[in-house]
């Protein structure tokens, strides 16, 4: 009703519901913008801590009620619970799956912020490389720099790789596009059930 003042509007549509308690409200509204809008997974996480621990619900409850998985419900919570500031923040920042890996297997606050200076400084990017380095590092570490050392090293060879495969790939797609079109080569591929779908081609 303020917004709607404040924007001169005269009318609004409303819905009234007599004797709602807060917890339903909570719910109805928290349940609403979910299937509504694209609320962000900070948004979300401070949503599933009240409903956690104002009002009693269990991750089981509120991942049924929601319509979201346990596991991600569970992951929002940790962030909120046991994550450090930097940790709640970066979920507005797509990195929303890494940090709620990150606080479900760590909960040293310094080794949190340790992964994200991490990420930071090696230009990990995406979230896949950066949940490989996560599940790279031994759960319950106080000093994560030796394992980050290592990783560090590790992830120089993965690019290494990458860049070997991707100039390969250039190599092997001109003939690969003719093999397609060879029907000799289509026709041995079928009769020995080898599905030959590469994209590129």
């Amino acid at each position: 009703m303020r917004a709607a003042n404040e924007l001169g509007w005269g009318k609004i549509f409303a819905q009234v519901v007599d004797s709602a308690t807060d917890q339903e409200v909570l719910v109805e509204w928290l349940t609403e913008n979910l299937q509504r809008v694209d609320m962000s997974p900070k948004d979300k996480a401070l949503n599933i801590a009240r409903l956690i621990e104002h009002f009693g619900y269990s991750i089981r409850k509120v991942s049924d009620h929601l319509g979201l998985s346990e596991s991600y419900v569970r992951g929002l919570y940790a962030v909120m619970k046991d994550g450090s500031v930097r940790l709640r923040n970066a979920l507005n920042k797509k990195m929303a799956v890494t940090a709620t890996q990150i606080a479900a297997k760590f909960k040293n606050k310094a080794v949190q912020n340790e992964f994200l200076d991490t990420f930071k400084k090696e230009k990990v990017k995406k979230q896949s490389q950066q949940r490989a380095l996560v599940k790279a590092v031994p759960r319950g570490i106080s000093d994560i720099n030796a394992s980050l050392a290592q990783i560090r090293r590790q992830l120089k060879d993965y690019r290494g790789l990458v860049d070997i495969a991707e100039n390969r790939l250039d190599l092997l797609a001109p003939g690969l596009k003719k093999l397609k079109k060879d029907p000799k080569f289509v026709n041995k591929m079928k009769i020995y059930k080898i599905p030959f779908t590469w994209s590129g081609a």
